[in-house]
């Protein structure tokens, strides 16, 4: 507004020009917004008083005044948001900039496959590394072997006290912690009798240093793997709802229960696997590609959950409208 009365300001009788005028230097200023308000033209003792002002000296040099002051801070406020948006303009250039960079580095980091080939292409054409690889092989089934025979044994001996706790079908309160922690005792005894013949049979060959971090690597994978499938199985009890600890439905019990193991396989032996082949000299950049690949692997599968899942939690969120877990979805 300030610029648009700077630009007429030898267009005095403008009916705009005159109320600002008027506004700005006279006592009028109250019957000028009233007369601005409601449309009337301006009167003959308001244009004698802007006339008596543009007469006297220091009137009208105290009214140049204000209007250059009213241009100036409009010019300043323009300038100040110029500024502003220059500023964000330049905030969000430079943050598209570095994801830039950030998405190169990580592609250069990166290898195409070419890297992890001849890396394989090395133990294999090697004659020392392919007979290293060879005796590692069959020393690895071998304590592999050794961990499932004591799994076996220790599973045929408790599976009449684990099928007795498992069929139950009335259970109290009371009496569901004391069988919860039967079933831990009985479950984890398989995975230390598989740690404990595996690791046996490992002192016993008396393996080469492949072999034992081989070995070594595989053993725990399947030790946590077993290990997380135990606790989900005793906390869903799929297959015993009396036994549930998590109150959900048969269906819901299996279903998550399924997909529990899947995820812990694929992160569990997927990075376990990396992490070998890194101790073993797979290149950084190989290295980087397979856990990404991997990471990728479990992104789709929580892909594959969200979708099969959406329309129980829908469903679930419409039967509890006043929950605490449904609004707190909701949001």
């Amino acid at each position: 507004m300030p610029t648009f009365f700077a630009a007429n300001l030898r267009r005095l009788p403008h009916l705009v020009f005159t109320m600002l005028v008027l506004a700005l230097s006279s006592t009028s200023w109250a019957q000028t917004q009233d007369t601005e308000a409601s449309g009337n033209p301006p009167s003959t003792e308001q244009a004698e008083a802007l006339i008596a002002t543009l007469e006297d000296e220091a009137q009208r040099q105290a009214l140049i005044e204000t209007l250059k002051t009213l241009v100036a801070a409009d010019q300043q406020a323009e300038d100040d948001v110029g500024e502003a948006d220059g500023d964000l303009v330049s905030n969000i250039a430079g943050q598209i900039s570095q994801l830039d960079n950030n998405v190169v580095e990580l592609l250069e980091q990166l290898d195409d496959g070419t890297e992890f080939l001849d890396w394989l292409y090395s133990q294999t054409s090697d004659g020392d590394l392919r007979s290293l690889w060879l005796e590692a092989l069959w020393q690895v089934s071998l304590v592999v072997a050794a961990g499932m025979l004591g799994w076996l044994l220790v599973a045929w001996l408790e599976r009449r006290q684990l099928r007795r706790l498992e069929q139950r079908e009335d259970v109290t309160w009371l009496e569901l912690p004391v069988i919860t922690l039967g079933r831990i005792c009985l479950r984890v005894a398989t995975i230390i009798a598989f740690a404990i013949a595996a690791y046996a049979c490992l002192t016993v060959i008396n393996p080469n240093e492949l072999t034992r971090v081989v070995s070594i690597a595989l053993v725990n994978a399947l030790v946590l793997v077993r290990a997380g499938t135990v606790t989900v199985r005793i906390l869903l009890s799929p297959l015993a709802p009396a036994l549930r600890i998590i109150p959900v439905k048969d269906h819901e019990a299996v279903y998550l229960a399924v997909w529990t193991r899947r995820f812990l396989a694929l992160g569990i032996y997927g990075f376990f696997a990396i992490e070998l082949l890194a101790s073993l000299g797979l290149p950084d950049s190989s290295t980087a590609l397979l856990q990404r690949l991997v990471g990728f692997c479990l992104t789709l599968l929580g892909f594959m959950v969200i979708l099969q899942s959406r329309e129980t939690v829908a469903r679930w969120i419409r039967e509890h409208p006043e929950t605490g877990g449904a609004r707190m979805l909701r949001q």
